[in-house]
C-alpha cells in the first residue's frame, strides 16, 4: 500500500513519509526471511538455498530496470501521470498476489510450524535433520540474550564482515548508473535502464555458481576471498580511472559478481552460529540495520552526486575497504579454527577422562567381585 501510495504523492515531504514506510515494512520482512530460510536446511543445502531466496534481490532490480524503460517509452504522460508513477503502480499490482500466496503458504520455524502442507511425519523430521547436522533449537526469549549477544566475538566477526562488505561492493549500483547516465550521446535514458541490468544479472549468476560450488565443495571460504580479490582490482581499476571503457565495464561487472557472495556469508553466518539461534536472528537483523545506516550516510561522504561519474575519494575508500574485508574474513577463519581446535581438545579430553572413570569403576568391580568368590570359597 506504502508503494502504491508512492506514485500520488504530491511533493517532497509525502515521498519521504511513502518511502519510510516502505523501508520500514521491507527490512523486518526481509531479516525475519533470511532466518527462516536458514532455519530448514542441513548445511551442505543451505547455500543453495539462501541463493535461490537472495537472487529476488538483483533480479528484481532487472525487473525494475525494464519496467522502468517501458513504463518511460509507453506510459509517460499517459492519463496525466508520470512514467516513474506507472512503476510503481505496476510494482503494486505485482505485489498484492505473492502477499496473499505468503500469508497462506509461509511454513514458520521448523519447531513451531503450523503448515497444513506438512505432515506431522515431515515435521518431525525437519526437526530431526537440524539436529544431526549440529543446530540447537530455538529457546525462544530469554533474559540473558543481551548478555550472550554482547559476550560474544562472532557477533561482531560476522556482522562486521557483512557491512563492510555491503560498503567495498557500492560501485556496482548508483556509480555504474551515473557513469552510464553521463554518456548521453552513447547511452540514451531507456538504453541507460537496460544496461544498469547488467551489474544485477552478474549479482544473480554470481550468487547462484558460488552458492551451488560452496556446498559441493563444503567450504564457503574460496568464494568469500574471491570476493574481496575482485573487488580490490575492481575498484583500484575504477579509481585510476583514465582506462579503456571496456576496463571499465569489466571492473563494474566484476563488482556486480562480488554482490553475489552475500548468500555465502549469510550461510556461513548460519553455520557459524548454529548453536544459538537467537544470536544469529539478533545478528541478521544487527547487520542489515547497520549496512542499511551506512548505505544511507556514507555515500553522502565517499560518494557524493557532484563528484560523479569520476567518484575518485569513493573508489579509493571502496578499495581500503576491500583490504579491511580480506583481514576481518582471515581473522574470523583463525577463530574458528582454533575455536575447533579447543572444542575438538576438550571433547577428547572429556573422552579420556570418561574412558578411565569407566575403567576405574570396572577395576572396583572386579576387586569386589574377586573378594565376594573368595568368602564364599573359604565358607
Amino acid at each position: 500500500m506504502f508503494t502504491l501510495g508512492t506514485a500520488f504523492v504530491k511533493n517532497y515531504e509525502q515521498l519521504v513519509v511513502m518511502r519510510f514506510f516502505v523501508g520500514l515494512s521491507a527490512t523486518s520482512c526481509y531479516v525475519g526471511l533470511v532466518h527462516v530460510v536458514n532455519s530448514w536446511y542441513k548445511k551442505r543445502e543451505l547455500g543453495r538455498r539462501n541463493a535461490l531466496f537472495w537472487i529476488a534481490n538483483p533480479l528484481g532490480q532487472m525487473v525494475a530496470g525494464y519496467l522502468q524503460a517501458a513504463a518511460y517509452t509507453n506510459l509517460n504522460n499517459r492519463h496525466g501521470l508520470q512514467g516513474w508513477r506507472w512503476l510503481f503502480i505496476i510494482c503494486t499490482v505485482i505485489t498484492i498476489p505473492v502477499a496473499i500466496l505468503g500469508f497462506f503458504i509461509f511454513p514458520d520455524m521448523p519447531d513451531r510450524t503450523k503448515s497444513r502442507y506438512l505432515s506431522e511425519e515431515e515435521k518431525a523430521l525437519a526437526r530431526k535433520r537440524l539436529v544431526d547436522e549440529g543446530f540447537k533449537p530455538s529457546t525462544g526469549l530469554k533474559k540473558d540474550l543481551f548478555k550472550r549477544v554482547v559476550a560474544s566475538w562472532r557477533f561482531y566477526a560476522f556482522v562486521l564482515t557483512l557491512v563492510i562488505f555491503c560498503q567495498m561492493t557500492y560501485a556496482e549500483a548508483t556509480p555504474f548508473i551515473l557513469w552510464l547516465d553521463s554518456q548521453p550521446e552513447k547511452y540514451p535514458i531507456a538504453l541507460v535502464n537496460n544496461l544498469s541490468t547488467v551489474t544485477n544479472g552478474a549479482a544473480a549468476a554470481g550468487a547462484l555458481i558460488m552458492s551451488f560450488y560452496s556446498d559441493i565443495r563444503g567450504s564457503r571460504l574460496e568464494p568469500i576471498i574471491l570476493s574481496g580479490v575482485l573487488c580490490i582490482f575492481a575498484n583500484l581499476v575504477l579509481s585510476i580511472w583514465n582506462i579503456p571503457d571496456g576496463l571499465k565495464f569489466f571492473a563494474f561487472i566484476s563488482v556486480g559478481w562480488s554482490y553475489g557472495t552475500i548468500p555465502v556469508l549469510i550461510t556461513w553466518t548460519a553455520e557459524g552460529l548454529a548453536n544459538d539461534l537467537e544470536l544469529r536472528a539478533v545478528s541478521f537483523a544487527t547487520y542489515n540495520t547497520v549496512a542499511e545506516i551506512c548505505g544511507l550516510v556514507i555515500p553522502l561522504v565517499a560518494w557524493p552526486v557532484s563528484k560523479a561519474p569520476r567518484f575518485r575519494g569513493g573508489f579509493i575508500w571502496a578499495t581500503c575497504i576491500s583490504f579491511l574485508y580480506i583481514f576481518t574474513v582471515t581473522l574470523t577463519i583463525f577463530k574458528l579454527r582454533r575455536s575447533r581446535k579447543n572444542k575438538n581438545s576438550t571433547e577428547l579430553q572429556n573422552g579420556i577422562d570418561s574412558g578411565e572413570v569407566d575403567s576405574e569403576v570396572e577395576t572396583s568391580t572386579i576387586g569386589v567381585e574377586a573378594t565376594v568368590a573368595t568368602t564364599k570359597a573359604n565358607a
